[in-house]
């Protein structure tokens, strides 16, 4: 049990060479406290980082400081500390003096050295349910089968899973259900999984090594399973596919800032400059100065000064693409993308995640982009096409009819055009 009365937590100014660790103390066989210790990042100890949700509703904790702490942050000490008892851990709700602005904007740039550093990253999927069980059961059976077996034998153990239908479904509803957790929808866990050396998986008392829940999606896919996990599956396989690329040389193009923005647009995090500053960690364009964090900042600025920045370093206009046709509620200007937002529709953007690009329509002219000393404004030299007469209209909000009679009305426009033309 986590004795919150007995935490020692304080804020004490940290160097910019410094971090700090949450050290475990135990008061007794059944309980535990915590206390905040300060390293140089030079001098750091073995430790773990977590990597988790924050959840909703937070509890004070008592301390020389008052702070606040997520029941799931909670839970995931608990956990830690059966596991790991002896092992120092970050956690960024505790280790960042989250009011301090600047604190949090000069901690957040050194997540990458501390996932980076960290002996494993506790990935904490939240509380048992009443199928987590089952599921990690099943993933640790299916993690054994397809390391030690061959194709053959992985073939024999498909066909002994499929005599009992209602207990193998039983299993890949389970496992559904633990990547329909919300941990898998948060943008942070990118970086925080990607950068680790070693990884492990806990849900309630339940725990698996990366490696081995990865071997179990082998398996399963095999048995031409994974389109039965849902979409849960394809996060995961996305994420793990990251994982694998990261630090290869013949990937890098993989890692660009506009490309991973993109890939992660649909990821949720609850401060929505993040969408920007939790890449940071694992983008090519990391170490640059110009997209560095700052939460000093509003979300206006942020998104507005990244997608200058990107327009000038690219010298094209393809970010435009991902400017969505439901943020004018956001306030944002009508050239920068509300990366907080879902898309609602594909991309424009003519360069594919391989690199290659669809088309080109301004052929071999360079962007002309102008000077202006309003930061919100975009001022490009063009060429006049043509104006836009009508639009048909797109989403849930058009009816058939509408949609129907506006298409014949075009379609008539285009044979008169055609005849003229003849």
């Amino acid at each position: 049990m986590f004795r919150r009365d007995r935490a020692e937590i304080s804020y004490d100014n940290l160097q910019p060479s410094e971090i700090r660790l949450i050290k475990f103390k135990p008061i007794d066989t059944s309980s535990f406290t915590i206390e905040l210790l300060k390293f140089g990042i030079q001098d750091l100890p073995q430790y773990n980082a977590l990597s988790y949700t924050w959840g909703g509703r937070q509890d004070d904790v008592a301390g020389s400081d008052k702070v606040s702490i997520h029941p799931n942050l909670e839970s995931a000490l608990m956990r830690h500390y059966e596991h790991f008892p002896s092992q120092p851990l970050w956690a960024d709700a505790l280790c960042i003096n989250q009011s301090d602005i600047t604190e949090r904007t000069s901690q957040v740039a050194r997540m990458t050295e501390i996932y980076r550093q960290a002996k494993l990253v506790f990935v904490w999927l939240g509380d048992e349910d009443e199928t987590s069980g089952l599921a990690f059961d099943f993933m640790r059976e299916c993690a054994r089968i397809a390391f030690f077996a061959h194709y053959r034998s992985i073939q024999d153990e498909i066909d002994l899973y499929r005599q009992d239908r209602a207990e193998l479904q039983a299993a890949i509803d389970a496992v559904k259900g633990l990547l329909d957790r919300p941990y898998w929808s948060r943008l942070w866990i990118v970086q925080e999984v990607v950068l680790a050396r070693e990884a492990s998986i806990a849900c309630g008392d339940e725990i698996i090594a990366w490696n081995d829940f990865q071997n179990s999606f082998y398996f399963l896919e095999k048995c031409g399973f994974s389109t039965l996990l849902g979409p849960g599956h394809r996060v995961w396989s996305n994420l793990n596919h990251t994982r694998a690329k990261y630090g290869k040389l013949a990937e890098r193009t993989y890692f660009d800032l506009t490309r991973m923005l993109h890939r992660t647009r649909e990821a949720k995090c609850t401060d929505a400059r993040d969408k920007l500053f939790g890449l940071l960690g694992i983008a090519n364009e990391g170490s640059d100065a110009v997209f560095q964090a700052d939460y000093s900042k509003t979300t206006d600025e942020v998104y507005t000064h990244l997608t200058r920045q990107l327009i000038l370093r690219d010298q094209h206009l393809d970010i435009l693409g991902a400017v969505g046709p439901e943020q004018l509620d956001t306030g944002f200007p009508s050239w920068v993308p509300a990366w907080s937002q879902s898309l609602g529709c594909m991309s424009l953007s003519p360069r594919n995640f391989d690199g290659s690009v669809s088309y080109a329509a301004s052929g071999v002219h360079k962007l002309d982009l102008e000077e202006v000393s309003d930061t919100r404004h975009l001022s490009v030299k063009g060429v006049f096409v043509d104006t836009i007469k009508q639009a048909i209209p797109t989403g849930v909000d058009a009816t058939i009819a509408e949609w129907d009679e506006d298409w014949r009305n075009v379609s008539l426009l285009k044979m008169i055009s055609c005849w003229v033309m003849d």
